[in-house]
């Protein structure tokens, strides 16, 4: 095999703002980091995607063709499990915002209800099995959780955002650590790092910006913490979402703009993803906030159509109401991004591999997810229904909520059939 010499700029953590904690960088201080590779192109086995090793980053790159090529695997066409779809769903089967759903290793579903501050468990059947928390400032008790993560045997962490605290509930429901993180402020848990550190998500966003007439950014900032709540990284802020805004009446309204790029947060085993989907860079970081690994895709951009916008508005009502006459006003005065995001969505199994989804335009039948292994190396194609929003995913399911008429929640357990 001949050498090759290959040159990439990276972006890089940095702190933000710079600082150092206990004598130990917290970030890096780089706004990008010029990356050169001499020698063999490694390829590993799974698919011939190019990877190589430089200055600690590796880099796993494919094509489009080479995704596509993939081993293709779908799940079947009916859930094994699904809760609160019944017409007569009454009592732990109704729920009210769903914050977060786990599968546990013995079959058992965890479903986290903002709006009952219950987590709920049911059998791998569907029967209910028990109720864990409820409202309240006691151990074991919320007043508004904003997000749970996974923990090695099958322990839950949930982030109380009122009370800026983690309670860590075991797989029978027992109340086991609690750690209050005075000073959090408003941030929600993304998960947890397989070494117990936890990837949590800030507002930076200054309130003036927010209220001015025009684009509007809304930015917050990545940060890597321990249970104590010391920061161990800062990731640079970034535009979560950008949003256009006008004031009628003496009142700002708002809209958004469809297919506007964000940045995807999940936790892929030891690194923290936080990467912008404007293009397939799928960035993982260190717990010290240093860059590890990215999988990088070829992916030629996709064209946003008329028809494209029109079924995100019909997705937009349907999940949040019908707007206003201001705002159906203001949605046809906002243009469009010219192109699609190169991704929606990124979520970890648990095992190490990462399941990126293919940019899904609302409406459509099915929706696509590409396996990656810890390596970046792709392993499969997965085809999902299309109104699967995806929390939970494992070797052989996929677990998510489903919104019906008249927004009514349900939680959906799909089999993974074999290839």
């Amino acid at each position: 095999m001949s050498a090759q010499c290959q040159v990439d700029l990276v972006p890089a953590a940095i702190a933000w703002p710079p600082r150092r904690a206990a004598g130990r960088a917290v970030g890096l201080i780089a706004q990008s980091l010029l990356i050169a590779s001499c020698g063999p192109v490694d390829r590993p086995a799974g698919d011939d995607v190019a990877a190589r090793d430089s200055a600690g980053v590796r880099i796993a790159q494919h094509t489009w063709a080479q995704i596509q090529a993939l081993p293709q695997r779908r799940v079947d066409d009916e859930p094994a499990v699904h809760l609160g779809a019944a017409v007569d769903a009454s009592g732990p089967y109704v729920f009210s915002g769903i914050v977060g759903a786990a599968r546990l290793r013995d079959g058992t579903l965890v479903v986290a209800d903002a709006g009952s501050g219950e987590l709920r468990a049911f059998s791998g059947l569907g029967e209910h099995l028990g109720t864990w928390g409820r409202e309240g400032e006691g151990p074991g008790e919320f007043t508004g959780f904003w997000g749970m993560g996974r923990l090695p045997g099958d322990s839950l962490v949930v982030w109380d955002l009122g009370l800026s605290r983690l309670s860590v509930f075991g797989p029978q429901g027992r109340v086991g650590r609690i750690a209050t993180i005075m000073g959090a402020g408003s941030r929600s848990l993304v998960g947890v790092l397989e070494s117990g550190v936890l990837l949590a998500l800030i507002p930076t966003s200054d309130i003036s910006d927010l209220s001015r007439e025009g684009y509007q950014d809304v930015t917050h900032r990545h940060e890597i913490r321990d249970w104590e709540g010391s920061v161990m990284a800062m990731l640079r802020p970034h535009t979560l979402r950008r949003r256009y805004g006008v004031r009628r009446d003496g009142s700002m309204v708002v809209a958004d703009i469809p297919f506007s790029s964000r940045v995807v947060a999940a936790v892929w085993g030891e690194l923290a993803v936080v990467a912008p989907n404007e293009r397939y860079d799928i960035l993982g970081y260190g717990e010290d906030g240093s860059l590890k690994r990215i999988i990088r895709v070829e992916r030629p951009p996709r064209r946003v159509g008329a028809n494209d916008v029109e079924a995100y508005w019909r997705d937009r009502d349907s999940r949040r109401g019908q707007p206003s006459r201001t705002e159906r006003t203001l949605r046809q005065e906002i243009p469009p991004s010219a192109f699609m995001p190169a991704f929606s969505s990124i979520v970890g199994d648990g095992t190490g591999q990462l399941w990126v989804q293919d940019m899904h335009v609302p409406g459509s039948e099915w929706q696509h997810w590409t396996v990656f292994d810890a390596a970046g190396s792709g392993v499969s194609r997965i085809q999902v229904p299309g109104g699967l929003n995806v929390l939970d995913v494992g070797q052989d399911h996929v677990l998510g909520t489903m919104t019906g008429e008249m927004g009514v929640q349900s939680v959906a357990l799909f089999r993974i059939l074999p290839s």
